[in-house]
């Protein structure tokens, strides 16, 4: 069956670029992109070029758009290496909220560490690895 050997390919594409996947995620981890903190505006920018580049390598083209003055850049990637077929929107923001309180935090917020087989840094879940481009 046709849909089961995609499924399959896609199984062991992902399981053969685990450990380069892995890596790439905790390199984007460490940026501290946290948007409401002005001292903290460049690693935000950082992290729209971080993003822009890995993009970029997986064939796509990109740009960063400043979208209001003096406000955080939007990342777009467009490929098109289908005409004709449909195509797939992802919306996602690199930003993270400050890491408080910081007390409760057993390792250092952007410096991701494995612990028991499971990743720990801020935004982990609910930002950065939900849309980390593979």
């Amino acid at each position: 069956m046709k849909t089961q050997s995609v499924e399959q390919d896609a199984l062991a594409r992902a399981a053969a670029s685990r450990e380069a996947d892995l890596a790439d995620l905790v390199e984007e981890l460490k940026i501290a992109s946290v948007s409401t903190l002005p001292e903290r505006r460049e690693d935000c920018l950082r992290n729209a070029r971080w993003l822009r580049d890995r993009f970029k390598g997986l064939g796509f083209e990109t740009e960063i758009v400043d979208v209001m003055e003096k406000g955080l850049p939007v990342v777009v990637a467009d490929w098109d290496g289908r005409t004709g077929q449909p195509h797939l929107t992802i919306y996602g923001h690199y930003d993270v909220q400050p890491p408080d309180p910081m007390n409760e935090w057993k390792s250092p917020p952007f410096e991701p560490e494995v612990r028991d087989g499971r990743l720990f840094a801020a935004a982990r879940r609910t930002t950065k690895a939900t849309t980390w481009p593979r």
